[in-house]
């Protein structure tokens, strides 16, 4: 997935579609507090995978490994200051 610069937040979210592994990656441009949050389609939570404080301009990185979810389409959210990123992902399971 290229590059996409969203409001304040450089952030990538990758491989979509994935089946083994999620890498989020973001860069903050103020020293701030973010949530990285994953949901099902029908808004419920799957996974809170990043709860932290970030430094400006430092690449913070979470990871997403799946467990006993099926193939589907995954909303993540990216909340960093009340600044809310979001964005579609499809994840396959694995055969």
């Amino acid at each position: 997935m290229p590059e996409q610069v969203v409001g304040l937040v450089d952030l990538r979210v990758y491989p979509n579609p994935f089946s083994e592994r999620l890498n989020i990656r973001f860069i903050s441009t103020s020293n701030a507090h973010a949530i990285v949050d994953l949901y099902n389609i029908n808004g419920n939570l799957i996974e809170r995978v990043f709860d932290g404080n970030v430094v400006k301009g430092q690449i913070f990185n979470a990871e997403y490994k799946p467990k006993n979810i099926v193939s589907q389409i995954i909303i993540y959210r990216l909340t960093i200051d009340n600044k809310i990123h979001m964005g579609k992902l499809i994840y396959r399971e694995t055969e």
